[in-house]
């Protein structure tokens, strides 16, 4: 846990004053997770992909099956997504993950496994414990709430979304408390330092 007079250096300093004080104030309840705060559409920009937007029917194959009816929780950067601002040399892509229903999750597992396992799995799910999961609370568009796999990973062409249908196909956003939440779980699931792990250099430093 980040100590309470280090929380500041870890915030982003693009909020406004009120935005940044209830942020702060959130994530000092941690790990009481403040789920009733997850969402947000206050400045949403009807053509702006958004790093954790819930998008409809993102098209993904998996096993051989075309998938184009999922929900699906964007993880690219919202600068990235860009197709009309940031001109490249290269076709940027919007990487994300399908959102698997809790209940169902729930529910195959169950099938497999003891119940008293499946509760304490899903009780560390809920309280974001699990590196490979985030869990998403429920909202009318995932009525029994959702997990996404970081290890899930799929991808379209950014120009292949059209902006024009965007608001249409746009089921949720986060607001900057999951947006926080979302950037410290993926961080530390792709990003951490692992224990015991020596990488020598196989030539001297320069």
């Amino acid at each position: 846990m980040i100590p309470a007079s280090e929380i500041p250096d870890y915030l982003p300093k693009y909020l406004t004053d009120h935005s940044y004080k209830e942020l702060r104030e959130a994530v000092k309840r941690f790990p009481e997770i403040a789920y009733n705060r997850f969402y947000s559409n206050h400045g949403i920009a009807p053509g702006t992909v958004y790093q954790g937007d819930c998008i409809a029917g993102l098209p993904y194959t998996r096993n051989g099956v075309l998938n184009t009816t999922s929900k699906c929780f964007v993880l690219s950067n919202t600068c990235d997504m860009e197709i009309s601002e940031n001109k490249r040399y290269f076709n940027s892509n919007i990487l994300f993950t399908p959102i698997i229903d809790f209940k169902s999750y729930e529910d195959s597992l169950l099938a497999k496994h003891k119940v008293s396992a499946v509760e304490n799995h899903l009780a560390e799910i809920k309280k974001q414990c699990a590196s490979q999961i985030m869990y998403l609370p429920d909202n009318s568009h995932i009525p029994n709430g959702g997990i996404v796999f970081w290890d899930q990973i799929y991808h379209v062409l950014s120009s292949s979304l059209e902006r024009s249908s965007l608001s249409d196909r746009r089921l949720f956003s986060l607001s900057n408390y999951g947006h926080y939440c979302m950037c410290i779980k993926l961080s530390h699931h792709l990003c951490r330092v692992t224990a015991e792990t020596d990488r020598p250099a196989t030539a001297p430093l320069v």
